[in-house]
């Protein structure tokens, strides 16, 4: 069996299936740190987005072996704490490969050149995109830095085609660059069509959606460049013989304004957790993601899987002819900000009913690629085909 040891910051809701896929395959010894036992141990958050506290209602520390690392240095905020047992964890087994998340972490600095004097693969994942510049000081010391850090990586996981550009951008040769999606948990989306249907006119009711009106979805925080207001736009200039409902699944600051601003059209539900978001997706006819940046949002994934095509702003890092989102076969892309394009796309799927449905039986094929159980078979298969660690193990 392979030893692979996973450094992360804190449960996400999103990794956690990932790393219970990986346990099940059998072939995996697996064990997850959290650095930031804070985070990790927290019964509940406070987000800024959202401005209100919230706790994940899907499991996150379940089905994986996993150990809270006690921190060394703790400053004001959670990004900078240094973790004192980073090292003995790493020392603690013969691992086959260690993986990681971004550079920004001090603890990933402590992590990657030392398991490089241990001969130790190190694995690095990130959603990062060239979609939205950096100013250019900030760009200047990227150049300095993220190279130096990229020498203590022997492979990176890719998510899709904007993030395999970033990395060759960065200088990272293709033969250290192995595809592995964001995954989601498909078995989490599926219900059968009475449940569906049962799920779908209670959300109508408690909505006052009639019936016969198509629903635009808008899934995120209600925050200025997720640019909510702009869907709210696109909505008030279409002109079909049905209403149209715009549905904003999410809280902000941000909230009023979309609701005084799109009236009778618009519903906002507030905060939504995750074992109710697949009935919200259902619900939807088209998911909208109108963001100014927004590297790889996984709401397209997970609208995909219950069969809802999406239209994109062209600064959302998930489209591509390799990545979930692909122009015209499962979705849409339009200039961010062009508010009158959004409309007119909208407009003529919403008309076409076949074309819909088209792009939806194609979303749904598309979104079985990045199951939480491809993505660990990816890591699993990028382990086992590195040269580096053929070559240690020779």
């Amino acid at each position: 069996m392979l030893q692979i040891a996973i450094f992360f910051s804190h449960p996400t809701q999103h990794h956690a299936p990932l790393f219970r896929a990986l346990a099940a395959t059998g072939e995996v010894d697996l064990h997850v740190y959290y650095f930031h036992p804070g985070q990790a141990l927290a019964k509940g958050a406070f987000d800024r987005g959202f401005k209100a506290a919230y706790q994940w209602d899907v499991p996150l520390l379940q089905g994986y072996p996993y150990t809270i690392l006690e921190r060394l240095w703790p400053l004001n905020t959670s990004q900078f704490l240094i973790n004192k047992k980073i090292i003995a964890a790493i020392n603690h087994r013969p691992w086959d490969a260690i993986f990681i998340g971004g550079y920004s972490s001090p603890n990933n600095w402590l992590i990657a050149p030392y398991a490089r004097t241990k001969q130790i693969p190190v694995f690095y994942f990130s959603d990062s995109n060239l979609l939205s510049p950096s100013r250019p000081l900030k760009e200047a010391v990227k150049r300095l830095v993220v190279p130096t850090f990229f020498r203590f990586i022997s492979g990176f996981l890719y998510i899709g085609d904007h993030n395999y550009a970033y990395y060759r951008h960065r200088g990272v040769p293709p033969r250290k660059l192995f595809w592995s999606p964001i995954p989601v948990d498909m078995r989490r989306f599926v219900l059968t069509a009475n449940q569906r249907r049962h799920h779908l006119a209670a959300l109508r009711q408690n909505y006052a959606i009639p019936e016969e009106s198509p629903v635009v979805l808008f899934v995120g925080k209600l925050i200025d460049y997720k640019r909510p207001l702009d869907l709210v736009q696109a909505i008030l200039r279409m002109k079909l013989r049905q209403e149209v409902i715009a549905l904003f699944v999410g809280e902000g600051p941000l909230r009023e304004a979309v609701q005084a601003a799109g009236g009778a059209k618009v519903r906002v539900t507030g905060f939504i957790n995750q074992s109710e978001m697949p009935s919200y997706y259902a619900l939807g006819a088209i998911l909208v993601i109108p963001s100014e940046k927004d590297a790889h949002p996984l709401a397209v994934t997970e609208a995909a899987t219950l069969g809802v095509p999406a239209v994109i702003s062209d600064c959302c890092g998930c489209f591509g002819p390799n990545d979930i989102l692909r122009p015209g076969e499962n979705g849409y892309v339009y200039p961010c900000g062009n508010t009158d394009r959004l409309a007119e796309i909208l407009t003529n799927l919403l008309q076409d009913e076949p074309l819909r449905q088209r792009l939806g039986t194609r979303a749904a094929e598309l979104a079985m690629t990045q199951d939480c159980t491809v993505a660990a078979r990816s890591i699993i298969n990028a382990v086992k085909s590195l040269p580096q660690l053929l070559h240690l193990r020779a």
